[in-house]
């Protein structure tokens, strides 16, 4: 079965070991733009490079493969969770909770109606527990203070 390398394994395991792209790219002996070109799918590595990446990442260098058959189907799938969390992340502290409560109501089997009325009621008592801190001079949530909004 053909294998081929897999660009989104690598950015997991540089990002989970807190390697920013500039110095990975000097442990493992390339330029930033060539692994930003393997890292978005515009280049492939030598076997070599392979092997270097694998004994920075701590990691088999085989673990980089992926069977071709797989790589479209998780390359569309990176590409729509990542834009997902680009706008999960743009949300207000508020309406991301909303949508987790949201989320977990859907997850547990529950119709859209009954998910937005159970993230309505964690909602409210959300609110209500924002409010408590506030009279009890707490500090607001990060984003509250600012009046930021989605």
């Amino acid at each position: 079965m053909k294998k081929t390398f897999d660009r989104i394994r690598l950015r997991e395991l540089r990002r989970a070991r807190k390697l920013t792209g500039i110095e990975f790219a000097k442990r493992i002996a390339c330029s930033n733009d060539h692994l930003s070109r393997l890292e978005n799918g515009g280049t492939s590595p030598s076997r070599k490079l392979v092997e270097r990446m694998g004994k920075v990442l701590g990691v088999a260098p085989e673990s980089l493969y992926v069977n071709e058959a797989m790589a479209g189907a998780l390359s569309t799938r990176s590409r729509e969770e990542t834009e997902l969390l680009e706008a999960f992340r743009r949300l207000s502290p508020q309406n991301a909770d909303y949508v987790v409560a949201l989320a977990l109501s859907l997850a547990d089997g529950g119709s859209l109606d009954a998910a937005a009325a159970a993230a309505q009621g964690y909602m409210a008592v959300q609110e209500s527990r924002r409010a408590s801190a506030a009279q009890a001079g707490k500090p607001a949530r990060r984003g509250e203070a600012d009046g930021r909004q989605a």
